[in-house]
């Protein structure tokens, strides 16, 4: 797996928990602190959050980070 195909999958999954929540880009980018611009990004798989980001993403998603953005190594490139 390459790395810009665990950015897509990481952005996907944010983008399936943050709409079970029923949240709008804007409303969830405000809750994490980032911008939906930002948000936006991150959704597509365009940009890898930092860390921070994603220790708010998943506290805003009531998940733990390693559920969002785990992946197998051994699939990766």
């Amino acid at each position: 797996m390459e790395i810009s195909e665990i950015h897509e999958e990481w952005g996907r999954r944010i983008r399936r928990a943050r709409r079970a929540k029923d949240e709008t880009a804007v409303s969830f980018a405000a809750s994490v602190g980032i911008s939906r611009t930002h948000l936006h990004r991150l959704e597509a798989g365009q940009q890898a959050p930092s860390d921070a980001v994603r220790v708010r993403i998943a506290e805003a998603l009531a998940m733990k980070p390693e559920e969002l953005f785990s992946y197998d190594l051994r699939d990766a490139s």
